[in-house]
């Protein structure tokens, strides 16, 4: 697909070389109104900032090809740590003991909110055609298609949280060794080493074990899931936390505008508006590292909790784009 958008714009590059060569051509093309012009615009909107190239194949009909990309700007969002119990849900642990027992275990310092920074990461390219139905030629209706990146936005953990979100793995895959049992009903720090061969001393597991207990887990409460329990989100095996926003790739397009004279504008400049809406495909889904989808969760916290929900409802992505563009020919 990325060819044929290739192919298109060089084609009408091509068609305007000829137009500078051949006057009989010109001639006809103008009569017929196919490729006798050439605009390069300018785009700013809600796919961010583009360029394309529109040229008339009919009387009333003018195709364009573009490419547009979101510049990358930063939007913060905090989450808290808190303790819980896979069967008991969250626990009322005070953090402050639990940082004190997370930094005699791991030596790290934990901070009780973590933050999150997310970006827009979405490109398209497209291939668009405008009707004019009206004898002035400047309300149209447009057809057509994007493609581009079926990644539309990313959210990881800051650098400053780093030690906070090891200490917070490295307590869990403790908690997960104390507290777990073999295939047989034992006590891991029993039945399995602790590393190469050396074994936990019995009545230091039983110690451990009941401590552990009693505070929980700890990870972030993103939201609940649809039975009633939380959803933690726990570090991943690099020490992060990360979420993608991801789509379809081809995204169909359907939409009107209003300012871009098709026909008999002498002007170099024109400014135009195109309002429509983007196809994604269904539900954008929203996956963390785990591989959990917060779009098929009951309910989401915070700021986090608002956008999925507008997500949610909204099935495709509304287009609202201002164009400048300048007559090459």
């Amino acid at each position: 697909m990325n060819r044929l958008i290739t192919t298109s714009m060089a084609f009408l590059c091509f068609t305007g070389y000829l137009y500078a060569q051949d006057s009989t051509t010109i001639d006809r093309k103008t009569d017929r109104n196919i490729l006798n012009y050439l605009d390069f615009g300018v785009t700013l909107g809600t796919t961010g900032i583009g360029i394309d190239l529109a040229s008339p194949i009919g009387k009333n009909v003018q195709v364009r090809t573009g490419f547009s990309f979101m510049p990358h700007f930063n939007h913060t969002m905090h989450f808290g740590i808190e303790a819980y119990d896979t069967e008991k849900g969250l626990l009322q642990t005070k953090f402050d003991k639990m940082a004190e027992l997370m930094k005699s275990f791991t030596g790290y310092n934990v901070d009780s909110q973590i933050d999150m920074i997310g970006q827009p990461t979405y490109y398209n390219f497209n291939f668009l055609v405008d009707i004019f139905p009206f004898r002035n030629k400047k309300w149209h209706i447009t057809g057509g298609f994007y493609i581009g990146s079926s990644n539309i936005a990313k959210a990881s953990n800051t650098t400053e949280d780093m030690t906070s979100l090891l200490a917070v793995g490295m307590y869990d895959h403790l908690y997960d060794f104390i507290t777990g049992t073999d295939e047989n009903g034992d006590p891991n720090y029993i039945s399995k080493p602790l590393y190469d061969g050396y074994y936990l001393d019995p009545s230091t597991g039983d110690k451990l074990k009941e401590i552990m207990t009693g505070y929980g887990r700890m990870g972030i409460h993103i939201g609940d899931k649809t039975d009633g329990t939380p959803y933690m989100m726990e570090p991943g095996s690099d020490g992060m936390v990360k979420a993608n926003v991801t789509v379809n790739r081809f995204k169909p397009y359907i939409g009107f505008g209003y300012g871009n004279a098709k026909a008999g504008n002498n002007k170099k400049y024109n400014f135009s508006f195109d309002c429509g809406v983007m196809f994604w495909g269904g539900t954008p889904q929203i996956t963390t590292h785990d591989g959990t989808n917060l779009a098929d969760l009951a309910s989401v916290k915070g700021k986090v909790g608002e956008y999925v929900d507008i997500i949610k409802v909204f099935k495709v992505f509304p287009v609202i784009n201002l164009k400048i563009s300048r007559r090459i020919f």
